[in-house]
Order: C-alpha cells, then structure tokens, then sequence
C-alpha cells in the first residue's frame, strides 16, 4: 500500500510530492507507481462524502458542480458520485472512506491538497481531499480569494489520477498546478483534461461508419459490395441500398479501409481513422472502367 498527496500550491512555492511518477502522454500526464504503472481505480465510479464545515456559503454546490463537470465528459465513463454531507473529518487516513473537506494543511503555500493510497498493482482505494483554510475562500469568484469550485475541479483531477502541470504552455488547463486568488478558468475543462480523463476511463461506446456511394457524375449506386478492413483482416461486409447508403456499426476507433466493387466500375480503396465514440460520414465516389 503506498500513499502520496497532490498538492495545489500558490506560485513560487513549490511542495515535494513524494512516492509519485508520472507519464506524460500528449497534453496531460497520469500518475504512476515508482515501477511505472499507472494508477487507476478498479471501477469507474467513486463517491465521496462532503464535509463543508468552516467553508464559505454554497461550498457544497460548488464541490458538486466540480464533480458533475468531470462526470459530463461524454468520451469517459467516469462518475463521481455525490454520497451526501457528513461531519467526519478523515482527511489522510486510508479508510477506505473518499472525504472531502476543509481544514488545515501543514505545508506552506497550499492551496488544496488530494491523498490517495493506491496498491503496488496501481489500483486506487482511498482519496480524502482538503481545502486549506489558511487560505480564504469564496464561491462566487471574488477577486481577492480562491475559488471552492475552481480548486475543487483541479483536485478532483488528482482523483482521476492526472498529474500536476506546470509548463507555461499548460496554463489554460485545469490540470496547471498553481492556482490563483479570484480564478475561476479551471472550472472549464480544456481539451487535453478531457482527454485525460478518456484516456483513463474511456467510453464503451462504439463508433460508426455511413455514407453514400456515386459515380462522377454524381448518381447514386445501389448493390456495391463494400468490405471493411483494419490491417490485413476483413471486419465486415455490406452492400449500398437503392439511395446508395451504406454503414458499419459497433466498431472500435482505429484505422481502417473500405474497399467497394461493383460491375462496370473500378474497384475503390478508401481510407478512414476513426475515433471512440464518434459518427463518421463519408463519400464514396466510383470510376467507371
């Protein structure tokens, strides 16, 4: 078992993380193992208690809309589960009890700080995260404090398993490890966040492929075989109806080619890159021999 804190610091003070690594992976890094494994929950749901104790008015809607807009990543499975108020204050104790709530943190400079125990495996069993109440805090965007909703979001990142950054050119994301008083942008996913969080819970949904078929001319061709192919191997097969329309369905994301045939006209080779989760439309346009 091994634990480890993420903590949200103010500019120019820097707090070591200890017992953690992390993999950059395009826009975003995922925490790992000292053996380089990633850390993940089992499942894709986690529910966490909230404690809103010596926290500003509305602390407890903000906290809930931090989870909600994770939980609306619709490329991610993932859900945060509200599991109502509570008066615990387990914050660090491996309990197997998720807690959120406001507090002390001993550290200088930290804003908010997520601990989470995870197994040599990788898989995660606890987080309990803390606002620090040396700081202070509003919910409505107040220039001159830090914003419940705005930290909430980036600490529940933490709880994803996604890493600090703090590369200038990260700024813009939820993710960036400093934090200021009066900042509400962290509240907004940026792209590489949500890919983050598709990257390590990603949707079970299939993707599609449609589209019609016509020669130059620009008629429609109906009864054109039509295979689809990923590397050297035939996923599936099908034929346009009377409008020309065809479709593959329940595929996974990847490269793949379409190849058609139909009497009279050249056979067709057509390439696709498909994405999880995602409806592509195509053209098909056929030469006559």
């Amino acid at each position: 078992m091994t634990k480890t804190r993420w903590n949200y610091i103010i500019p120019f003070i820097i707090i070591i993380a200890l017992n953690l690594c992390g993999l950059k992976i395009y826009g975003f890094e995922v925490s790992t193992t000292n053996k380089g494994k990633e850390i993940k929950w089992k499942k894709d749901t986690v529910t966490y208690l909230i404690n809103t104790t010596d926290g500003p008015s509305g602390s407890l809607d903000a906290i809930l809309a931090a989870m909600q807009t994770w939980t609306d990543v619709d490329t991610s499975t993932f859900v945060f589960i509200d599991g109502g108020t509570t008066s615990k204050k387990n914050h660090g104790e491996p309990d197997g009890i998720n807690i959120i709530d406001f507090g002390t943190i001993k550290e200088e400079g930290v804003l908010g700080q997520n601990s989470f125990w995870f197994y040599t495996s990788g898989e995660m069993f606890d987080s309990d995260i803390r606002f620090n109440t040396k700081n202070t805090w509003s919910t409505d965007g107040s220039s001159d404090k830090f914003d419940v909703q705005n930290i909430g979001t980036h600490e529940l990142g933490h709880s994803l398993s996604l890493a600090d950054l703090y590369s200038n050119s990260d700024s813009e994301k939820t993710m960036y490890g400093y934090g200021f008083a009066g900042d509400t942008s962290q509240r907004t996913l940026h792209q590489d966040d949500m890919d983050g969080i598709t990257y390590l819970y990603p949707s079970t949904k299939n993707s599609n492929i449609s589209g019609t078929i016509i020669d130059i001319e620009g008629t429609l061709l109906e009864k054109v075989k039509l295979r689809l192919k990923k590397g050297s191997k035939t996923k599936k097969k099908t034929k346009s109806d009377e409008n020309g329309y065809f479709e593959f369905t329940n595929l996974k994301g990847g490269s793949y080619k379409i190849i058609a045939r139909r009497s009279g006209y050249k056979k067709s080779k057509t390439a696709v890159e498909l994405g999880e989760a995602e409806e592509k439309e195509i053209e098909i346009i056929m030469d006559e021999k």
